[in-house]
């Protein structure tokens, strides 16, 4: 992602809380549920892109980001965890 490209997406979270506050999503949202945001001509989650760009990481089908604040708007990378697909699946059958 190029850095005009960084500083829209950075632009549509609000960080004004500090580094450990949740990040809400202030750009297009899914269902008002989840962040949604275009890149490379794809909707994605922000919360997956967030975690791809401070990560350094490029995300699987078979990666499930969750939130260790439980706020679904949240694209705190501090916020973020990475988990496998099955422990997602597992996760609901409990």
């Amino acid at each position: 992602m190029d850095q005009k490209s960084l500083r829209r997406f950075w632009a549509k979270a609000d960080r004004r809380g500090g580094s450990k506050a949740c990040w809400p999503w202030l750009g297009a949202t899914e269902h008002g549920d989840y962040g949604k945001v275009v890149v490379g001509g794809r909707a994605q989650a922000a919360h997956r892109v967030a975690y791809e760009i401070t990560r350094g990481v490029r995300l699987t089908g078979e990666d499930w980001i969750g939130r260790s604040c439980k706020n679904s708007l949240c694209v705190n990378p501090e916020h973020l965890v990475r988990r496998e697909r099955h422990w997602q699946l597992k996760q609901k059958r409990a």
